[in-house]
């Protein structure tokens, strides 16, 4: 159980998050996915309540209903149970990665819409940040 890489995926649509969580299983075996579709319900979790955080990473959407993910990006980055674990942001929209990076996000991904660019970001995830 040691070796198992728990991620927490904040995004409300259930068709790209199942896309998303059967690219990074085929890439790794060890893999948990915490599934939040706001970043309302991360902060009211268990996982963040918890003072033991073991998740590598977290993925969140750029863009969330009623909610910016910038703002996420930034309060998430300030808490001390993110201290350490980069966030990367994504989205299926042209934004402008840089903007997201200068907030403190640890890169930026475009949102896989077929299974070619599935394998190349859920590589790169798996490679970049939850190797080790």
């Amino acid at each position: 159980m040691d070796n198992v890489k728990q991620v927490i995926v904040i995004d409300d649509d259930d068709d790209d998050c199942l896309f998303l969580e059967q690219g990074l299983q085929k890439q790794t075996s060890n893999l948990v996915i915490y599934r939040f579709v706001s970043g309302d319900e991360f902060i009211n979790s268990q996982l963040w309540q918890n003072e033991e955080h073991s998740y590598k990473l977290i993925l969140l959407e750029f863009i969330l209903p009623g909610e910016d993910g910038l703002d996420w990006l930034k309060l998430f980055l300030a808490h001390e149970c993110c201290q350490n674990i980069p966030v990367v942001m994504y989205s299926s929209l042209a934004i402008e990665p840089q903007a997201c990076k200068q907030a403190g996000a640890a890169d930026y991904i475009t949102k896989p819409c077929d299974l070619v660019e599935l394998d190349l970001v859920s590589e790169k995830i798996c490679l970049s940040w939850l190797l080790d």
